[in-house]
């Protein structure tokens, strides 16, 4: 699911820039650069994992009060 998302989200950002960006090119035959796909699929999943699992701690912390 983290992934899905994070897919989404780095392609709604490259469609929506309409210019070139680190991670890829605004013309549709060059596509994704190197560093795309480790964003696509390292980095955006990574951090929306760590970043979910610190919400939900502090969600059960805020119960607990």
């Amino acid at each position: 699911m983290v992934c899905a998302i994070g897919i989404l989200f780095a392609l709604h950002r490259y469609v929506s820039l309409g210019g070139d960006a680190w991670f890829g090119s605004a013309s549709r035959r060059e596509g994704l650069s190197i560093a795309g796909p480790w964003l696509v699929f390292v980095s955006l999943p990574l951090f929306q994992f760590l970043l979910l699992r610190w919400l939900f701690r502090l969600s059960i912390w805020g119960r607990s009060l």
